[in-house]
């Protein structure tokens, strides 16, 4: 057992909390939305800003300040710091980056790479002693003699603040492209209109009544009526529905011929495949459901 967050032994009244990098790592890796990339704190963080080929065989390229994350482990790139890399005998294609190898020490556990190749990205929580995570920041095309910078492949890490700010559960403006919580995760995209495009059959005669629902993310409500012929009525869930779980529902009898909702009872009776059936206590009733799938 280590602690951790304690200033001192109450008995003995001696010094005892130890904070280690992986227990702060553990701790910031949950205060971000994205587990790798660049901290969005300042103006342009961590791109490029000079490109120097004046010593032959190397690149040298010059960073804007700035932090990188990854999985916690936070590193600070400095202002006009530079990065020198030799040249490639022969063309290639790859990434520019930061690597995090845990099983190292000093500075060789942080260090700049540029190469071809696929990159090791382990999750550096679940290894903290030997993990590996290569961060990608942007793409080039290099041979001996020449340098070409292409695209900035840096996740952005957007702060708590904007992440949370401009709120929207309701209505998602057509322009907004943000990655903000309230309008990726809850309403860009999420909520369609009613749909009208799942059918309910029962027995003779053969008689269709439209089924509507509301998609909200992987969450499905769907609402409708259908006779019970013979007591006996069922939904066939189709399209976007086929084969989603179905969580819950609620029936309601509707008023038919003068009886009241108290004089005959319905409910939910089975699934088989994708039709749901239900029964009633007396003929010829129309029953309202709504159901909960995902």
């Amino acid at each position: 057992m280590i602690p951790i967050t304690f200033n001192k032994d109450d008995l003995e009244n001696e010094k005892k909390g130890t904070m280690r990098a992986q227990d702060l790592a553990s701790l910031v890796g949950l205060l971000y939305p994205k587990k790798v990339g660049v901290l969005d704190i300042f103006d342009n963080p961590v791109v490029i800003t000079n490109v120097d080929l004046s010593t032959t065989g190397y690149v040298k390229l010059s960073w804007s300040k700035g932090y990188v994350v990854a999985y916690g482990r936070l590193i600070y790139i400095e202002q006009g710091e530079i990065a020198t890399f030799p040249l490639p005998a022969s063309t290639e294609s790859g990434n520019i980056g930061i690597s995090i190898n845990l099983a190292e020490t000093g500075a060789n556990e942080v260090e700049w790479f540029m190469r071809s190749g696929t990159l090791t990205q382990n999750n550096l929580l679940n290894e903290p002693a030997n993990g590996v995570c290569e961060i990608a920041l942007y793409n080039y095309t290099a041979n001996n003699t020449t340098f070409n910078l292409e695209t900035r492949v840096a996740q952005t890490i957007p702060n708590i603040t904007d992440y949370l700010s401009g709120a929207n559960f309701t209505t998602q403006p057509a322009s907004d492209v943000s990655n903000k919580l309230a309008t990726t995760e809850f309403v860009k995209n999420r909520v369609n209109s009613a749909l009208s495009r799942i059918y309910t059959h029962h027995g003779s005669p053969h008689m269709n009544w439209v089924v509507n629902y509301i998609r909200i993310d992987n969450f499905y409500i769907a609402f409708g009526s259908v006779s019970l012929t013979g007591r006996e009525g069922f939904v066939s869930l189709q399209d976007e529905l086929a084969g989603k779980t179905l969580l819950s529902i609620n029936v309601t009898v509707q008023n038919d011929g003068g009886r009241t909702f108290g004089e005959c009872l319905a409910w939910y009776k089975k699934r088989d495949g994708d039709k749901i059936y239900f029964q009633a206590d007396d003929n010829d009733f129309r029953v309202h459901y709504v159901m909960f799938l995902i």
